[in-house]
């Protein structure tokens, strides 16, 4: 006898995007990949939506055009210690310049990039949530990842 399971993937991500073109196609893209996302292009939008739910990992974009997007990540890492930072940039940074902004941040993904990459990288990278599911019950362990943990690099797709 065979049982149907299905998941459903409890990682809640909130995305703060410059471009709201591109907002809108990560927001597309990540809930088509399974995640419970927001978004915004607002800086007090996005501290609004922290405050009011948790969220487990942040997509930030470092050049967001009224804020510093280093000093918003320092800031919101001091401020929110277990969330997940993932900075995101159309212009390329070297690892060693963002390890010593010291932004609390556990990766870097350069845009342009695809959902189906980004979300990838979340899945491996990121620290498991648990899953809901439907169907039969089974108990899983899930590896958690230390706020000191390293920044990683995304191996990401460009779109063409």
């Amino acid at each position: 006898m065979s049982h149907k399971i299905t998941w459903h993937n409890t990682t809640r991500v909130l995305v703060l995007n410059n471009d709201i073109v591109e907002l809108q196609e990560m927001l597309d893209g990540l809930h088509r990949e399974g995640f419970s996302v927001d978004g915004t292009i607002d800086t007090d939008a996005a501290a609004e939506m922290l405050k009011a739910q948790r969220y487990h990992v942040l997509l930030l974009d470092l050049m967001l055009h009224a804020t510093n997007g280093l000093a918003l990540a320092r800031r919101l890492k001091a401020q929110y210690p277990d969330l997940v930072i993932v900075l995101m940039s159309d212009y390329m940074f070297s690892f060693s310049l963002l390890a010593k902004a010291d932004t609390g941040a556990s990766g870097f993904v350069p845009k342009p990039f695809r959902a189906s990459d980004i979300a990838s990288f979340l899945r491996t990278k990121m620290p498991k949530q648990p899953r809901k599911k439907t169907g039969e019950a089974l108990a899983h362990s899930f590896a958690r990842m230390t706020t000191s943990a390293p920044i990683y690099a995304a191996h990401v797709k460009y779109h063409t």
